[in-house]
C-alpha cells in the first residue's frame, strides 16, 4: 500500500482539490504496458458503495448528440443491475423515429464528448418510422467490448454512476447518432 504526497500530485492540483475529485468520482487508475502504452487496464476510483446503485434511467434526446441534431425523436433507456452485479437488464423505448434505426450502443464518455463503444445493445436494422420498445435484453460481463473487454459489470455500473457513459441511437437519417442519453 502506498500514499499520495503533495509532491506526487501533478497538473497544479492541491491535496484538497484531489480529495474533491475523488469524492466526485472523477479519478481513475490506469496501468500502462509496453503492449498498450495508452493504457491496458483502467478503473474508476469511487468513495460511493457501487452496490447502492442498481437502477439507471436516462432520457434520450437529439440535443445531447455531439454535435446536436434537429429531430422530433425522443426516448428513454432503463438499466437494472441484479443483486450480484453479474447481469444487467435493459429496455429502450423511442418515439417519432422517422427513418430506419441502424444500431444502439453504450459508449464511454462524458456529456459533450464522444467515446468508444463498450456494448452494442441492438445491431439489427429496424424499419422506420418507429415508435415503441426498440430493444430489451440482458448484458453480462462476457458481452462487453472495446476498452471494457475482459472487465466486469461493476466497471460499467461505475461509469453510469459517475456520468462517464452514454447511450446512442443511430438512424439512417442521422448516421452519427439521432438520440443520445448521458448518464
Amino acid at each position: 500500500m502506498g500514499e499520495i504526497r503533495k509532491e506526487d500530485i501533478k497538473n497544479g492540483f492541491t491535496v484538497a482539490q484531489l480529495v474533491e475529485e475523488f469524492k466526485a468520482g472523477n479519478i481513475y487508475v490506469n496501468i500502462h504496458t509496453d503492449a498498450n502504452p495508452g493504457g491496458e487496464l483502467r478503473g474508476q476510483v469511487s468513495l460511493v458503495d457501487p452496490g447502492a446503485n442498481k437502477n439507471f434511467t436516462v432520457k434520450l434526446s437529439s440535443a445531447n448528440e455531439v454535435p446536436a441534431v434537429m429531430t422530433n425523436a425522443a426516448g428513454l433507456a432503463r438499466f437494472q443491475f441484479n443483486a450480484k452485479d453479474s447481469n444487467m437488464d435493459f429496455q429502450i423505448n423511442v418515439s417519432q423515429i422517422s427513418s430506419n434505426i441502424l444500431f444502439f450502443h453504450i459508449h464511454i464518455g462524458k456529456p459533450g464528448f464522444n467515446g468508444g463503444v463498450v456494448f452494442t445493445l441492438k445491431g439489427e436494422v429496424v424499419p422506420g418510422p418507429f415508435n415503441g420498445v426498440y430493444a430489451n435484453g440482458s448484458i453480462t460481463a462476457g458481452m462487453l467490448s472495446g476498452q471494457f473487454l475482459g472487465g466486469d459489470l461493476m466497471i460499467l455500473k461505475e461509469a453510469f454512476r459517475t456520468g462517464n457513459a452514454y447511450v446512442n441511437v443511430y438512424t439512417a437519417n442521422f448516421g452519427s447518432g439521432e438520440l443520445r442519453g448521458n448518464f
